[in-house]
């Protein structure tokens, strides 16, 4: 029987060049159209079995998905979400932007959640108190395929790897 290989435990960070160049690429956007609309940020993960891919996409910020460890899906969801948001926090984008979640139990933090799940919303609340613009809005599991397609499709890769 072949031994599964562990999914990592924590985000690896983006090189700064690569956030930089993305910085440089979004503002540059951003002149050229002159948004005064939020932007979008899709936000999905997958789980299975103590591993979860994390997953968000934009049109102004790119996609980016990742393997981590974690203990379900709606873990799984709020890390795909604060790693979203360290990501904007990194390349310093301001304005209003809006995130896009599928699981109503990461969209209305006054929800109650487990102690385990307390610390992540606490940091996404922090998160959201030094960003005024920033927004959480529910759009169901069927309207997030965006980041919930390539979420599945990279755990669905690594399980394949892994097994």
């Amino acid at each position: 029987m072949a031994q599964q290989e562990k999914a990592p435990k924590t985000i690896e960070a983006l090189a700064a060049t690569v956030l930089c160049a993305r910085r440089s690429v979004i503002a540059a956007k951003r002149r050229r159209r002159k948004l005064a609309k939020p932007f979008y940020v899709n936000c999905g993960a997958a789980w299975c079995n103590g591993v979860g891919a994390l997953a968000y996409e934009s049109d102004s910020l790119g996609k980016r998905s990742a393997i981590v460890a974690c203990t379900g899906p709606i873990e799984a969801e709020y890390l795909a979400l604060l790693m979203a948001m360290m990501n904007i926090e990194a390349c310093e984008l301001s304005g209003p932007i809006e995130f896009r979640l599928a699981r109503p139990a990461v969209a209305d933090l006054d929800a109650a959640t487990s102690p385990e799940i307390s610390e992540l919303r606490r940091r996404v609340v922090d998160r959201l108190a030094r960003n005024p613009g920033w927004e959480l809005e529910l759009v169901g599991q069927r309207h997030n395929w965006i980041a919930d397609a390539p979420a599945r499709r990279v755990l669905s890769r690594w399980l394949l790897v892994s097994s």
